[in-house]
């Protein structure tokens, strides 16, 4: 059973949260399936297109362009951190274990908030799958398992861009070093297509019972 929570924050910003299972692997599904529904609904907002327009002028490559405007634009700083810092509350005993920044979000966050964007790596791989969306490029979150302690447990999310005539370039602009790396230090590895929002709903990432919380901007 799935509790739905919302409320706001001191800053103003709105929150929802979502209680989910604890098993690791569905975790991991649940937490892509709204990430994945994030990217569709964000990147051909007008809001979101208009902004993007200006980080990607025509004529500039898109991939460079983007993996460099995500990896400046973004502080990377763990949901834990952030779930204290921003008081975001917990449902009874349960922790907040993932926190989702949407990408229209996070590109109003420093009007929002009055400090730079924050996120770890899954608000980073949303903002990049976004902008790659709002440029006609087909992308897909990666999930590895890249922890030797938890070998079975995915840990890591990043995007995988598929530009015309280009084939497969990963973009991992939490943790890359330039388009096109990705670590290959992992024990498990898996392709989640956004487009189809993953088979129906289907994995996420923690462990235990999870609060998730997806942020709004503020109503003006």
């Amino acid at each position: 059973m799935t509790d739905q929570l919302a409320g706001t924050l001191p800053a103003g910003l709105r929150w929802e949260a979502t209680v989910t299972g604890d098993d690791p692997d569905q975790q991991v599904a649940d937490a892509l399936s709204l990430m994945c529904r994030y990217v569709r609904e964000d990147a051909h907002a007008p809001e979101f297109l208009a902004q993007a327009q200006r980080i990607i002028p025509p004529g500039t490559d898109p991939l460079p362009a983007i993996f460099s405007y995500v990896k400046r634009l973004i502080g990377f700083r763990h949901d834990a951190e952030l779930a204290e810092t921003w008081q975001v509350p917990r449902a009874g005993d349960l922790p907040v274990v993932e926190l989702l920044i949407r990408p229209r979000d996070m590109m109003t966050f420093r009007e929002d908030t009055g400090s730079q964007p924050q996120g770890d790596c899954d608000d980073y791989a949303m903002l990049t799958a976004a902008l790659l969306r709002s440029q006609g490029i087909r992308a897909n979150f990666v999930t590895v398992a890249a922890d030797p302690s938890q070998p079975d447990q995915f840990s890591h999310v990043y995007v995988a861009a598929y530009p015309e005539g280009q084939g497969r370039i990963a973009l991992d602009t939490s943790h890359g070093e330039y388009a096109g790396w990705e670590t290959a230090n992992v024990t498990r590895r898996e392709e989640w297509p956004i487009e189809t929002g993953w088979k129906g709903i289907l994995i996420a990432l923690l462990l235990g019972l999870t609060l998730w919380a997806g942020w709004k901007r503020r109503s003006r």
